[in-house]
């Protein structure tokens, strides 16, 4: 193990150095190759060589899979080994790249030559990529790893272990990359000052507004990482940049935080304001696929007298960040060691084999919800696929469709194009992230409706769910609680008034963004001048809704089928007003009284939701219906005393075995 490791970081490989990334790819073929693999580069093209993937030359193949992960990168330019010479001191294997992470690399050669020469076969085939620019975001590689983790049964990636006692990782921060560009007017500072707008000015506002989005006690940083801007001293600047950097543990705080960074707005007249970017790797999250990984690492570790624990939410991403939204995933099974992208670089190689008899064990534990294309028993599942058509990949959708599979139904959450005849369609698409229209996909749900498809979530219950003005109106038919609502137009027009306090609101919703309380009409005039060049209100208008007065809490109940199969209850931070809790609530386990489920399940009835969030507010003796979701996320907090909230939804909705004890 030394010897090949000490071939590999004298191979030195920087992401942006192709060339020197052949010796590197060179000798982990030639290793994979005589344990019995076929090895494929796959071609990159761009600024890093080829990736290397592997599979074994002899399979079936419709076998399931398992996916390991790696990268033979490092951030090391070619030279450093002169002044990082390769050392051993008590053990320890000093280099670099030997944490971060070539020992991983040879811990996926020896696990795969350890199955192999004992004769044990994995009950999923051991598949292998690795990449050569995850050092710098996995830009070009990312579409491979989604391709082979969205088939895989479960992923390990092999980067180091966290800290000196090698903790596993099992979530990890999302990392977003922006850049706000403002734009000002020139004109001369001694001379004709008054004439211009400044756009550093306007930046150094931004900026503060930008830190102001730090949220600790959340996981959420915000950093302005560099600024630039201006021509020289004596003229007003026109033009200021920041580099942001984004960091967060959800992806509901993703889309928050996106949101609002593309919700800044000037404090100059004059001055615009553009945000640039996207966050490049989405959070991964402890999902319970996660979770039930790291459970199998610590019983096999104690098989092996090791002590296996959860390093908890890390800050840096990898490419776990990749695969978890599509499989479970279980990174940091690396080699122990510290310093990486430090002088002081090392892994301790007393440690390495331990590591990797533990990484051959996970691969021969049995797969807990094979993702492959089979069938249940007659009468289940039998011949049908559920294509989801959803908003992305995200953690819900992804749980409900593993909850599916698990069930014997074959369920994939597809696009538009790779909806098949005979597909059962399930509808989750929500608003777009300019709030003003839902996402792409209604037509077509539309057109599969005609044609006899069967759809889940139609057409016309999403736009009713998202435009809340058609919310508020289904509703009042239905003689269903709701805060008295009015639609205002651009012109400022509108049927009726309502006499403050009132919410004002976009109407096609917002999660949480452009929410404005209003106790005075003064205020709500305010509330006008500041919306109105809004493009949300540009092209719906606004509604206004009635105040109920807000309690501190609020109830999501979750509703498949006719049945609530969730719930939380989510209670308000502090100077959190609104008629709804915002996503930044603290959410609680809840058994929702059977009043609220009854309620929750006829505004859902209302507007024919098959799959629904339904948000109620404690109102008089009983609950006020304050806004329907036909995409709602939820996590396993949401379950039921005793039950498993995606098992449920996904039996609600029918083509697997029902369900007892839901509300």
């Amino acid at each position: 193990m030394a010897d090949l490791l000490e071939r590999l970081v004298r191979a030195e490989s920087p992401s942006v150095d192709p060339e020197a990334q052949r010796e590197p790819y060179r000798i982990l073929a030639g290793e994979l190759e005589r344990i019995g693999y076929l090895v494929r580069p796959v071609h990159n093209g761009r600024r890093a060589g080829d990736h290397l993937y592997a599979r074994p030359r002899r399979r079936r193949r419709w076998e399931a899979r398992q996916l390991l992960l790696g990268h033979m990168d490092t951030v090391w330019p070619v030279g450093t080994l002169v002044e990082m010479p390769l050392r051993v001191e008590d053990g320890l294997l000093y280099g670099p790249g030997t944490a971060d992470m070539k020992g991983g690399l040879v811990e996926i050669v020896f696990a795969l030559r350890a199955l192999r020469e004992l004769g044990l076969a994995p009950p999923a085939t051991p598949v292998v990529l690795v990449n050569t620019d995850e050092e710098i975001g996995s830009v070009d590689s990312a579409a491979v790893i989604r391709r082979l983790a969205h088939g895989a049964e479960r992923a390990f990636v092999l980067e180091s272990g966290e800290g000196p006692d090698g903790r596993l990782k099992i979530a990890r921060k999302g990392v977003g990359r922006f850049r706000l560009t403002i734009h000002g007017r020139p004109a001369h500072a001694g001379e004709d000052p008054e004439h211009g707008v400044s756009a550093i000015l306007e930046l150094s506002r931004q900026v503060q507004r930008l830190f102001a989005l730090n949220d600790p006690a959340h996981g959420v940083t915000v950093n302005v990482g560099t600024i630039d801007g201006g021509l020289r001293p004596n003229v007003v600047a026109p033009e200021a940049s920041a580099n942001v950097d984004v960091r967060v543990p959800t992806t509901a705080a993703a889309h928050e935080v996106e949101e609002a960074l593309r919700g800044l707005r000037p404090t100059l007249e004059g001055a615009t304001v553009a945000v640039d970017g996207s966050f490049g790797r989405p959070p991964m999250e402890a999902l319970a696929r996660n979770r039930s990984l790291l459970a199998k690492a610590k019983r096999l570790g104690g098989e092996l007298g090791l002590s296996i624990e959860d390093a908890g939410l890390v800050g840096g991403a990898s490419d776990a960040n990749i695969t978890s939204p599509y499989t479970g995933t279980l990174d940091g099974l690396g080699p122990i060691g510290e310093g990486s992208h430090a002088i002081d670089e090392h892994i301790d190689m007393r440690r390495l084999p331990e590591r990797t008899a533990l990484l051959a064990l996970l691969l021969l534990e049995p797969v807990d919800y094979p993702v492959q294309h089979r069938r249940a028993g007659p009468g289940i599942g039998a011949a049908v696929r559920v294509a989801m058509l959803g908003s992305g990949t995200s953690a819900t959708n992804l749980e409900i469709a593993a909850a599916w599979r698990e069930a014997g139904v074959d369920a994939e959450v597809v696009s538009i194009a790779e909806i098949r005849p005979g597909d059962t369609v399930l509808g989750r698409l929500d608003i777009l992230p300019t709030i003003d229209g839902v996402e792409p996909g209604l037509l077509e749900l539309l057109l599969l409706e005609w044609r006899g498809v069967h759809v889940l979530n139609r057409a016309r219950t999403l736009a009713t769910a998202h435009d809340k003005l058609l919310t508020a109106r289904v509703l009042a038919r239905a003689a269903l609680p709701h805060p008295r609502t009015v639609h205002v137009r651009r012109d400022g027009s509108t049927e009726r008034e309502i006499e403050p306090p009132v919410v004002v609101k976009p109407r096609l919703g917002s999660w949480g963004v452009d929410v404005f309380r209003c106790d005075t009409r003064e205020s709500l005039r305010a509330c006008f001048d500041e919306i109105e060049t809004r493009s949300w209100f540009r092209r719906h208008g606004a509604l206004v809704q009635e105040l109920v007065p807000p309690v501190g809490h609020d109830l999501r109940l979750i509703v498949a089928g006719g049945a609530v199969v969730g719930a939380v209850r989510r209670v308000a931070g502090p100077g959190e007003w609104r008629t709804n809790v915002s996503l930044g609530a603290t959410r609680y386990p809840v058994v929702p009284p059977p009043a609220a489920c009854a309620l929750a399940i006829a505004a859902a009835a209302a507007i024919r939701g098959d799959f629904v969030g339904v948000d109620l507010l404690p109102h008089g003796d009983g609950y006020t219906v304050i806004e329907l979701n036909g995409s709602p996320d939820f996590n396993e907090t949401y379950s039921l005393p005793g039950r498993n909230v995606f098992r449920d939804a996904a039996a609600s909705l029918g083509l697997v075995a029902a369900v007892s004890g839901r509300c």
